[in-house]
């Protein structure tokens, strides 16, 4: 019987530090919950063009919220939860940029965009 319950009380807690890692036990959402990028797509381009943003935790508007593009707010076209679309801004340097999503200030992860050509 002892061993059933040490069992027992082993599996909840590997379950609940497994929650926590993988961010399983979050409130679905909101302000508390931060956002990820988790693809960029096309991932490389030129000024002007637009390219598509897509992860999680983004919010339903963009409000105060921007995406930042080679350290240049991108002009959004549309803003998800989940996809953002965007233009690359001009007067980027060729080569390769981080592209960041902000939410309250609060950066998302960075995701690499390689721009050809600048106007």
């Amino acid at each position: 019987m002892r061993n059933r319950k040490l069992f027992i009380f082993a599996m909840v807690i590997t379950i609940i530090i497994m929650a926590f890692l993988t961010g399983g036990c979050g409130g679905g959402g909101g302000e508390d919950s931060s956002s990820r990028i988790t693809w960029v797509w096309p991932d490389t381009g030129d000024a002007g063009m637009e390219f598509k943003v897509t992860g999680q935790g983004f919010g339903d508007s963009q409000g105060h919220n921007y995406l930042d593009i080679g350290g240049e707010k991108a002009a959004i076209v549309e803003w998800s939860d989940t996809e953002i679309t965007a233009e690359v801004p001009n007067g980027l340097e060729v080569g390769p940029v981080d592209v960041v999503v902000y939410l309250g200030g609060n950066p998302s992860n960075e995701f690499e965009f390689y721009v050809v050509k600048t106007k």
